[in-house]
């Protein structure tokens, strides 16, 4: 796992926090919008980011079990996921599983 794997959450937060800060030209209504749109986004990189982190972190911890997740799932080097990111990634993502 590299950085390329946290950049699509990073740039949404980023996002989100300027426009929450700048002053706005547009009309209200639009400004909703527009906020709206960026918080699902942010919504959504945060939940492929931590699918992935998961994922790979699931990966480490049981090796014969990686060999019947898709390639894609697995991306980038080898190295374990930190327990720091992947133990938190698991939980949460695992939350998200049950209540739906």
């Amino acid at each position: 796992m590299n950085w390329f794997t946290f950049l699509p959450l990073a740039i949404m937060l980023t996002l989100s926090a300027a426009l929450a800060k700048a002053p706005s030209r547009l009309h209200p209504s639009w400004s909703a919008r527009l906020l709206a749109t960026t918080g699902a986004m942010t919504a959504v990189a945060a939940l492929g980011t931590g699918f992935f982190v998961a994922v790979n972190y699931a990966a480490t911890l049981a090796p014969s079990a990686a060999a019947h997740v898709p390639e894609w799932a697995l991306f980038g080097d080898d190295r374990p996921v930190p327990d720091a990111v992947g133990v938190p990634a698991a939980v949460l993502d695992a939350r998200d599983i049950v209540r739906e």
